[in-house]
């Protein structure tokens, strides 16, 4: 049992580099390479958000390393670190994601005062990358059209879908793949607890027991070891040789 519970732990620590890794790659994504990359680094909101995605994305990582690290040599210091940083972890996670959904609007809001406050030049960019026009409508720019602004330049005939919409459902197309992410995270990090917690209580009660951590639990997926033939006829054989003697 204790092996297996070794051998979970090991994978799941694997499984948290990945997603730190992941988590990484998007926030870098998300401001040198995404279609709102130059909106996203002109207000500093979004800078702090990605910078905290980032930051989690390292952290993962960090603890997914330390985690197999003190699987490997038993550590009881790294254990306990690895339980109390899990443990807040999830709090954190569970605390971010009823934050989101309590202040969607107030997200919105946001999303409409960063439109306001930027310059043309970038709403320029944002409607020729995603063929809309305005924040809401195309009636934002009073019949005064810029080319980015046009279904057909030709007859000057704006996008009817606004920009808001047209970055949402662009958001929404990958919203799967994030909440999975999301998900998977915080499924990954209730079971490193409960494993962590294990193994730390494990280490713990070898330490009292003076017992090696091998040994406190039978392992059934090993093979007790076979006894010599010599040691098994060794007791009778001796008895015989004694009984002819007398």
């Amino acid at each position: 049992m204790v092996s297996v519970v070794r051998y979970l732990f090991m994978v799941i620590n694997i499984l948290y580099v990945f997603f730190g890794a992941v988590l990484a790659a998007f926030a870098s994504w998300l401001r040198s390479a995404s279609p709102i990359r130059e909106v996203l680094n002109a207000n500093s909101t979004s800078l702090i958000v990605i910078g905290f995605i980032l930051g989690a994305g390292i952290l993962l990582m960090i603890i997914g390393v330390c985690g197999a690290l003190g699987n490997v040599h038993r550590s009881k210091p790294i254990m306990g670190t690895y339980v109390a940083i899990a443990g807040s972890l999830l709090i954190i996670e569970i605390t971010l994601v009823a934050y989101t959904v309590a202040n969607k609007q107030a997200i919105t809001d946001q999303a409409a005062t960063t439109w306001t406050s930027i310059s043309d030049s970038l709403k320029f960019l944002i409607q020729d990358r995603f063929s809309c026009c305005g924040y809401t409508s195309y009636t934002e720019w009073s019949g005064v059209y810029d080319n980015s602004c046009l279904s057909d330049v030709a007859t000057s005939t704006p996008w009817t879908t606004g920009c808001y919409i047209a970055v949402i459902t662009w958001l929404d197309q990958d919203a799967v793949m994030l909440g999975g992410i999301v998900g998977g995270i915080m499924a990954l990090t209730v079971c490193q607890l409960i494993l962590s917690s294990k193994l730390l209580y494990d280490i713990v009660k070898s330490e009292k027991s003076g017992v090696p951590l091998a040994n406190t639990e039978y392992d059934r997926t090993t093979t007790p070891p076979k006894k010599d033939k010599a040691q098994l006829i060794g007791p009778s054989a001796d008895t015989s040789q004694a009984s002819s003697n007398f």
